[in-house]
Order: structure tokens, then C-alpha cells, then sequence
């Protein structure tokens, strides 16, 4: 799946260059099952390469992930209460999810916006609580501008350090592969970790009451 994903992402780079970075990332946010590093990281490579230039790529990465995260909340914030009961929305924002990310929000608040900004698989389920329990717009645009400088520009650095490093034999090529290589091993140690203790029991995410999310369900 995620080959066939890689071959729409490169067809559709080729045909738009920046532009097809903008348009995947805001709908990635909003409905395309689509992880934003299989589009910002690659875009990094074409950058590096020459293919794409360097400033309209970094400004169409940043504005795409905070475009599309941005139109995420607004969504969530504005038609929650109706659209949370769906299958088109459990798709993005299982009910378990959402119950658990809400216990956490009424414990650390918007920190737990800022923290799952760097957690894969954690940003959709975060904005999407965000909107729901109504967070300020301010303080959503301030975590949500602020954080996206990091995460994108982290995500086209280790793009165009890999095409950079692939693309020669001196130290930086061993450099790349070196991080490379560990970042995947930590990766995949830790989902087999977290895969084998949640078999075992040992993995217990309190949740918030059930009955916050049916009330939900029950607005207008």
C-alpha cells in the first residue's frame, strides 16, 4: 500500500512540483489516509536534487501542514457534535481514541497538542479532541504555527540529507545511512515492545466518561 501510495506522490510531484506538496498535505489533513513524512520527506529529496526550489518547497510544506491541520480543527470545532457518530469520522478518529486523548487534555491540556505533533499516528486524533472540547483559536494557532517549524523542517532535512548523502561516497553518505538505520531499528523496537505489553495487558490508557462523547453526539 504505502508503494502504491509512494508512485501517486512521485507521479503527482512530477506533474505539479510544490504546488502537489501544498495540495496532498492540506487534504492528508482532512481525509486522505496519507502519513505527512511520506510527503514532506520525499519533497526534501526532490528539493536537494534540484527538481524543486528550495523556498516555494519549505513555504508549501509549512503552509500544507498547518493549511490542512488548521482545516482539520475548524471542522472538528464547528461540525463535531454531528459528524463524530460516522463512519467517515472513526475513520480518522476512533471513539477509544478520542476518549483517551480527552482524559489526557483534561490533565495536561494544550500540551498535549504540542507533544502529539511529534507522536506518528497521534497529531489527527490531538486536533481533532482540540476541536471538540472547543480550544481557543489562539492558543491553537500559536502550538500549531510554532510546532510545524520544527516537524517540517526536521522532515525535508532528513529528505535532503538522504538524497545529499546517497548522492556521494564521502563521510555524509555513512552519516545518513548510520542515522538512518537506527532511527528504523528504535522505531521497530519500540511497536514490537508496545505491540507485545499491550498483548500482555500491560498497556492501560485511562479514558475520559463516555458520556462527554455522547453528549457530543446529541448537539445539534
Amino acid at each position: 500500500m504505502h508503494e502504491a501510495a509512494d508512485q501517486v506522490v512521485q507521479h503527482l510531484f512530477d506533474l505539479y512540483g510544490p504546488l502537489a506538496v501544498f495540495g496532498l498535505l492540506v487534504i492528508a489533513g482532512v481525509g486522505l489516509h496519507l502519513p505527512e513524512d511520506l510527503i514532506v520527506i520525499p519533497a526534501g529529496w526532490e528539493m536537494a536534487s534540484g527538481r524543486f526550489p528550495m523556498f516555494w518547497t519549505i513555504l508549501a510544506a509549512y503552509l500544507g501542514v498547518t493549511g490542512g491541520d488548521t482545516l482539520w480543527f475548524f471542522v472538528c470545532r464547528r461540525f463535531g457534535g454531528r459528524l463524530v457518530g460516522t463512519h467517515w469520522f472513526r475513520k480518522h478518529a476512533h471513539p477509544k481514541r478520542i476518549l483517551q486523548v480527552k482524559h489526557l487534555y483534561d490533565r495536561h491540556g494544550l500540551w498535549v497538542l504540542l507533544v502529539s505533533r511529534f507522536i506518528p499516528g497521534s497529531r489527527t486524533v490531538g486536533v481533532a479532541v482540540g476541536g471538540l472540547v472547543h480550544l481557543s483559536w489562539g492558543v491553537f494557532l500559536l502550538v500549531e504555527l510554532s510546532t510545524a517549524v520544527v516537524s517540517v523542517g526536521v522532515q525535508l532535512g532528513l529528505g535532503y540529507a538522504a538524497q545529499r548523502g546517497l548522492s556521494t561516497s564521502g563521510p555524509l553518505h555513512w552519516v545518513t545511512i548510520g542515522v538512518g538505520a537506527i532511527l528504523v531499528v528504535t522505531i521497530l523496537v519500540g511497536i514490537i515492545m508496545w505491540w507485545r505489553r499491550s498483548r500482555q495487558g500491560g498497556v492501560h490508557i485511562p479514558r475520559a466518561r463516555a458520556a462527554w462523547l455522547r453528549g457530543l453526539r446529541s448537539r445539534p
